[in-house]
């Protein structure tokens, strides 16, 4: 006897895979469990030969983060993916600073890690060759706040082709206790090798060494590279230990016709009035230097007055920082002859040094002959405010016509 519509027992319905729109779970689809399978198993068959561009792009929000670079270097560009691997393994991403790509940051920052970790005594030379080879189509700058192992770098550039900045510090970070003073700074061996590298580079625009305890003989030994090369354009030696005798040899690099280098920062150093001679003699000859910083030197009244001396005939320089140089009245004099006849130095800072009242009118006397200067810092000098007033004045004026003349070149 047939069972009535009440009566018949309501079996639970069967349900399976992802959830749809009204809840219930769905059968997955086969193309799903092929870019899941895919995706588990990159590693033994790293390819997206033959899968249509939709799914590879399914593949990549799955795919596993920690995969060996050399897959995944070669084969996969998506910007999505070497994203989720940065943010997995790194809080912070400046992503600017890497040329606004997630793959390259995501070498750079690896590669970085390594050399700051590395040890020759643990790593073998095949394993950092193979990494060198895998990362040089991604690497274009580095900055190695340490370098424990003082490597030789001559490995380093020649299986970096593409390396266009490199900042490098001989460091040692979270010592505590085990503090050690021959850890840190730079050794007679590595300028050597830093310098027969930059002798030879033909990618190099950029090197800085901020930090290096670099002293004169180091800094010679440097320059020995430097005045060969024809690639770096931008030099920080900051927060060393150059003296006059290591300026000396930097204004050598300055003086041929064939340099190239446009920024010099020379800050924190050790730099006197023979050195402030030697850069005012480079500067009446250079062509290419446009920036030139010697904040917190030492250069005093007459290395200050030789350096504006010399900048006299100078077509180039556009930046000049002299903060904290102990600058006093001459200085002043001979920066009001400089702007007779210097038309091109457009910013400068003499910003805590020992202008008074009549040192500050001096300056004021020469910035109306200039006519150029659009940027004049004497913060932490001793101004009056009639003269702090007419010197925005005049700064104003000349902003306003070197906006005109530039616009009137477009």
């Amino acid at each position: 006897m047939a069972l009535l519509e009440e009566e018949r027992p309501t079996l639970p319905p069967r349900h399976f895979g992802a959830k749809g729109k009204h809840g219930f779970e769905l059968i997955p689809t086969l193309r799903g469990l092929c870019v899941e399978a895919l995706s588990k198993h990159f590693r033994e068959r790293p390819t997206f030969k033959g899968i249509p561009e939709p799914f590879q792009q399914q593949m990549m929000e799955i795919l596993p983060s920690d995969l060996p670079l050399n897959i995944t270097g070669a084969l996969i560009n998506k910007e999505s993916y070497w994203r989720r691997c940065a943010l997995e393994r790194w809080q912070i991403n400046e992503l600017t600073e890497h040329g606004s790509s997630w793959k390259q940051l995501y070498f750079e920052k690896n590669l970085k890690e390594y050399l700051e970790e590395f040890d020759p005594a643990v790593t073998s030379a095949a394993d950092f060759e193979e990494l060198l080879d895998t990362s040089k189509a991604f690497v274009y700058q580095l900055v190695l706040d340490q370098l424990p192992s003082h490597m030789e770098l001559e490995m380093l550039f020649a299986r970096l082709p593409k390396l266009i900045s490199l900042q490098l510090t001989y460091s040692l970070r979270n010592v505590g206790m085990d503090y050690d003073r021959s850890q840190f700074g730079m050794r007679i061996t590595d300028a050597a090798s830093l310098a027969k590298e930059v002798k030879a580079t033909t990618s190099l625009t950029s090197l800085s060494l901020p930090r290096n305890l670099l002293d004169d003989d180091k800094v010679r030994i440097l320059a020995t590279g430097l005045k060969d090369n024809g690639t770096i354009t931008a030099l920080d030696l900051s927060h060393n230990k150059i003296a006059d005798r290591g300026t000396r040899a930097l204004a050598k690099i300055l003086s041929p016709a064939t340099c190239v280098l446009s920024h010099l920062n020379l800050a924190d150093n050790q730099v006197h009035a023979e050195g402030g001679k030697f850069l005012g003699r480079a500067m009446q000859v250079n062509v290419s230097l446009r920036s030139l910083d010697l904040r917190l030197n030492r250069l005093g009244e007459r290395g200050g007055c030789l350096l504006f001396e010399g900048m006299k005939k100078n077509s180039s320089l556009r930046t000049l920082n002299l903060s904290s140089n102990s600058l006093e009245i001459e200085s002043a004099r001979s920066f009001a002859s400089l702007v007779k006849q210097n038309k091109t130095l457009t910013e400068l800072d003499l910003s805590c040094n020992f202008f008074v009242e009549d040192g500050c009118k001096v300056l004021l006397e020469g910035l109306r002959e200039s006519g150029v200067l659009v940027k004049l810092d004497l913060r932490e000098n001793k101004v009056d405010e009639e003269d702090k007033r007419a010197i925005k004045e005049i700064l104003r004026e000349n902003l306003k016509k070197a906006k005109h003349d530039e616009y009137a070149l477009l």
